[in-house]
């Protein structure tokens, strides 16, 4: 029985990163040892938003007094395209002998415009993925996947509340037993609202403290604020994803915050628009923390974050790539990574149609033995397959022996390139290869 050694997706110069709009291309690699049987091989490409959470709630019945778990669950899909890299058997318990080598599969596809920015949170998610199988007729299918991250740009400048300074103020009055102490005043300002991961938020504050209590510390710090809805029904999640603070402050005395840097680290862009189960937004908070028992003074000012930075007057308009580059010191920042759209075809014209590295030769390869005489020769089957060695995306691969060819026969260029929709399959049991 042969043994699948490598099964993987690459995508041309390792790019995994991309916009609504953009053609995603790359490569399925699989290499077999000792040849083996299969009924197909076929990649997936999902784009999709899911939101799930559940709640205890009481129950009405008399004789059952315990609470029920009820599940809140939501679904978007943006797209979901199949294609066929080598045609399927029609056959009941038909399979396709394939023997020893190493294989290429080219493949192609758009991404459709107005889909959301990739996300991951903490009762929802936005995903992008490339999934190839190999399917079998016993036994587990083999299956390999591949994340990719969509950013879809917002650009502040078109963004009315983005460039407008923003000012609040709040005062707290302390409790001591039962003496009541002067108030705590809280005055906070922004010179502007919108802002691009990489940037730094300059905090204008002043606390005045003229109660008898001390100030045990302030802080500013910014919030990613998540709305989750599923079944008419919204929950909320709030999280601190930059901080930064400050000392205490003694009775009767002040501080002022002058300009305190505030980091805006990588972070999906406000309102996540495209998606209608999941709306973030962004709020920057300065807190003042009394000491003792007292409840935290908070002023929050809602900000905007996008991918392309307001321009100073007279500064021209970015080019078309629309994308603000990250600053060098977030290189290791982690990403806090509508209805169904209609999914479009495999986009044939962005298919490459010869290897990426031309100096290569290809050949013909023979027809490959198939035990239930199934010898379809149209596009998509081993008949035509073409194999080449792999190139720009430094694959060393060694092809193997086909009836009659010498094993030292450099790897040929499999073209599927005219086989695609959408099939249905029955369930299977998959086993992972990464």
């Amino acid at each position: 029985m042969g043994k699948l050694s490598t099964f993987k997706i690459v995508f041309s110069k390792n790019k995994d990163k991309y916009r609504p709009g953009d053609v995603v291309e790359g490569h399925v690699a699989i290499e077999i040892k000792d040849g083996m049987k299969v009924k197909g091989i076929y990649l997936e490409c999902v784009g999709e938003a899911s939101v799930g959470w559940s709640e205890s709630q009481p129950t009405t019945s008399e004789k059952n007094r315990r609470n029920h778990i009820r599940y809140y669950k939501a679904n978007e899909t943006y797209f979901k395209y199949e294609r066929e890299l080598m045609k399927r058997s029609t056959e009941r318990r038909g399979s396709i002998s394939v023997n020893e080598g190493s294989y290429m599969y080219p493949f192609s596809f758009r991404l459709p415009p107005h889909i959301p920015s990739s996300f991951e949170g903490p009762l929802g998610h936005i995903r992008y993925w490339v999934t190839g199988t190999v399917e079998k007729n016993w036994g587990s299918d083999h299956v390999s996947r591949v994340d990719l991250t969509v950013t879809n740009p917002l650009d502040l400048n078109l963004e009315r509340d983005a460039p407008v300074s923003q000012t609040d103020s709040a005062e707290a009055i302390l409790c001591c037993l039962c003496c009541r102490t002067g108030p705590i005043t809280c005055v906070f300002s922004l010179d502007h609202a919108g802002y691009v991961p990489g940037e730094f938020i300059k905090i204008l504050g002043e606390i005045v403290n003229t109660s008898t209590r001390k100030i045990g510390s302030t802080s500013a710090r910014l919030l990613m604020h998540c709305e989750y809805t599923a079944e008419s029904k919204t929950k909320s999640h709030t999280e601190c994803i930059s901080e930064v603070k400050r000392g205490s402050i003694k009775p009767g005395g002040r501080d002022r915050w002058e300009g305190d840097s505030l980091l805006v680290p990588d972070t999906p862009t406000s309102y996540l628009r495209g998606c209608s189960i999941i709306n973030v937004s962004y709020w920057v908070e300065l807190v003042v923390h009394p000491s003792g028992p007292a409840f935290n003074l908070k002023v929050p000012l809602k900000v905007i974050i996008g991918t392309i930075p307001l321009r100073k007057p007279g500064e021209p308009a970015p080019g078309p790539s629309g994308l603000c580059p990250l600053k060098p010191h977030l290189a290791g920042l982690s990403t806090l990574p509508r209805k169904s759209l209609p999914a479009t075809a495999f986009c044939k014209e962005h298919l490459p149609n010869v290897p990426e590295n031309p100096e290569e030769a290809t050949k013909t390869s023979p027809t490959p033995e198939n035990h239930n005489d199934v010898s379809d020769s149209g596009p998509g089957t081993m008949q035509d397959s073409i194999l080449t060695s792999s190139s720009s995306n430094n694959i060393k691969t060694e092809v193997g022996t086909f009836s009659g060819v010498h094993p030292k026969q450099p790897p040929h260029y499999h073209h599927a390139d005219q086989i695609m929709g959408r099939y249905g399959r029955s369930k299977r049991r998959v086993s992972s290869h990464q």
